[in-house]
């Protein structure tokens, strides 16, 4: 199996098994230690580790995990859009797969004008 294949498939495994445990413990045992869990960015330990085994040195992994940071705010704000149309669709047999539709646009959005202007305001030198 080819290098790069192998790697993605053992990101895919350890973000897959974490999410399994933080949907176990938001469903099953309590929400606020769910929430808790999701907060630290587990997912993005295997892309670092990926971005390290593929040559990449920390000045670059440490500008993506910067870049990364700052782009948290688009994930808030996608996620406090994503409550507030659970709450409004409420009547609706899809209101979960509606809520999930408008939130991935906010999210299309806030993420294309955040990815804009960084280039807008020449900062991609800053991050990358």
């Amino acid at each position: 199996m080819n290098k790069i294949v192998s790697d993605l498939f053992q990101n895919f495994l350890f973000g897959g098994a974490f999410i399994a445990l933080v949907s176990y413990v938001g469903t099953y045992l309590n929400p606020v230690g769910g929430a808790v869990l999701w907060a630290y960015p587990f997912s993005l330990l295997p892309t670092l580790i990926f971005m390290r085994i593929s040559g990449k040195d920390s000045t670059y992994i440490g500008r993506f995990t910067l870049v990364g940071t700052f782009a948290i705010m688009i994930e808030a704000i996608s996620t406090l859009a994503l409550a507030y149309f659970i709450r409004e669709n409420k009547d609706s047999p899809y209101f979960l797969y509606i809520a999930i539709a408008k939130s991935i646009l906010v999210w299309v959005v806030f993420g294309s004008l955040y990815y804009k202007g960084v280039y807008f305001f020449n900062l991609q030198k800053k991050f990358m």
